[in-house]
């Protein structure tokens, strides 16, 4: 059985390839003042809504969620 796994999966290698694990990583390539102002925005509006959880609350903080997760993959 381990040898029929060990030549499916080089097999498959030669067939198909494999993925190197660092081309799939983005990391943060710089933070500055404007990204810590939205990361702080958006931790402001957590802690309120989580303190209140009024459901206005939760909708500015899925919306500033949002545009911290597009500055930072920017």
């Amino acid at each position: 059985m381990v040898e029929y796994k060990t030549n499916f999966n080089t097999s498959r290698q030669r067939k198909f390839g494999t993925k190197k694990a660092w081309l799939r990583k983005k990391g943060l390539r710089q933070w500055d003042d404007d990204i810590s102002k939205i990361i702080a925005d958006k931790r402001q509006a957590f802690n309120k809504y989580i303190s209140i959880k009024k459901e206005e609350d939760q909708i500015d903080y899925r919306k500033k969620r949002a545009i911290a997760k597009r500055e930072v993959r920017n």
